[in-house]
């Protein structure tokens, strides 16, 4: 166990100029890793595979855990796992892990008050410019979490206002964005993250070209094998973390895909056309987009009903 527990303080390590609460979280979800999944030593985490997994499903039952604190302890798995990959612990590809998926309803969307309040909030507060420019960007595109966080300056199109996904299935789709949305990233890229590149560069890192990248404090060189780019549970637990200092309704269910709900929403009550809906969400199918993200708003139908 001491070894599995020097190679978890490896990859802490690397979060050293992190916030004390990422640090605090991942070694959380990895001591649940360890206990749920069965791995003891550096060789079960050589052999690991699917069927460990089944412990943590297990346990994840028997607690009645909600899906999505199920899926920000396999986020955390998913980070770890792909480190440990590169650095030969394991052989396991972490994108085989699959997120839970609720039954399919529609979730928790955010209303239009309340979304104003958060960026109100977020704005006065003056936290870094790259939070408030990708909360703008979830808001105003879609694009899914993963999406952001692995976006590349020269996958933006500026002059024509598109951003060319790389979505599911590595399908790449241009998404049209406001200009406005692209000058705030544009502003982004030439001021906040030109000064933190030029740190992580000073350390030893590389400017591989993501628009959003870490944050790099002052001190001593780190491990940068990882990327510069923003990890995805961090941005998760910031916009929930924001929300809560906020004093939003619900911020326990604020999450990015929450945003990614209002945006397709949006789309769909300013037009009510479900195609067009299911075209900006990037959906196969228009039921998907029906069922689990067009909000229904109860208040909605009773002016309906009102004014008939």
């Amino acid at each position: 166990m001491k070894e599995i527990l020097n190679i978890k303080g490896k990859f802490l390590s690397q979060y050293q100029m992190a916030s004390p609460k990422t640090v605090d979280k991942y070694n959380h979800d990895l001591n649940y890793f360890f206990e749920g999944c069965g791995i003891e030593t550096c060789e079960d985490l050589k052999n690991f595979n699917e069927e460990n997994l089944e412990g943590f499903y297990t346990i994840a039952k028997n607690k009645s855990w909600k899906v999505s604190t199920i899926n920000s302890l396999l986020l955390t798995w998913k980070i770890f796992l792909n480190w440990c990959r590169k650095k030969g612990y394991c052989s396991y590809d972490s994108r085989d892990i699959k997120l839970a998926k609720n039954d399919n309803r529609v979730h928790f969307t955010p209303k239009s008050e309340e979304v104003e309040k958060f960026l109100e909030y977020i704005g006065r507060e003056k936290i870094k410019s790259r939070f408030y420019v990708m909360v703008k960007l979830l808001l105003n595109s879609g694009l899914r979490r993963f999406e952001i966080c692995n976006l590349k300056i020269n996958d933006i199109d500026f002059d024509n206002n598109i951003i060319n996904v790389k979505g599911k299935g590595n399908k790449t789709i241009p998404q049209p964005v406001k200009a406005e949305i692209l000058e705030n990233i544009k502003n982004y890229i030439e001021g906040e993250r030109k000064e933190t590149m030029a740190k992580y560069i000073s350390l030893g890192g590389k400017d591989l070209g993501y628009v959003f990248v870490s944050n790099i404090g002052t001190g001593k060189s780190k491990d940068l094998t990882n990327g510069d780019k923003v990890q995805e549970i961090a941005f998760y637990n910031q916009i929930k973390n924001q929300a809560k200092k906020a004093g939003v309704k619900d911020a326990e269910e604020w999450t990015t895909h929450a945003f990614r709900r209002k945006y397709v929403t949006t789309i769909y009550e300013k037009t009510g056309d479900v195609f067009l809906a299911q075209k900006a969400a990037r959906h196969n199918s228009s039921e998907t987009t029906m069922k689990c993200y067009i909000d229904f708003d109860q208040q909605r139908l009773r002016s309906v009903v009102d004014a008939l």
